[in-house]
């Protein structure tokens, strides 16, 4: 068992006027809000989980340039030809 949650009027109240036991001024509802510690503690880690670590920072792997099969020879012979 989590907890355990008396039975009140103040919740039937509450719910008349669209509010919960945590919107109603604490010293109100005192005693209520205690027998919700438990509740909230058991459920805390689910709804409040621990921040993942970051994630290492990584620089970018750049392409190594490697030198063109052509070397530095022309596609065409004929684009040697200077224009007459």
């Amino acid at each position: 068992m989590i907890g355990k949650l008396r039975e009140t009027q103040l919740y039937v109240k509450s719910l008349e006027r669209g509010l919960t036991l945590f919107d109603v001024a604490p010293s109100q509802v005192a005693t209520d809000l205690a027998q919700w510690d438990p509740i909230l503690g058991w459920l805390k880690p689910a709804l409040l989980p621990a921040a993942a670590p970051p994630e290492p920072r990584r620089e970018p792997v750049l392409p190594v340039r490697r030198p063109s099969v052509l070397g530095a020879r022309p596609l065409h012979p004929g684009m040697l030809a200077q224009p007459g």
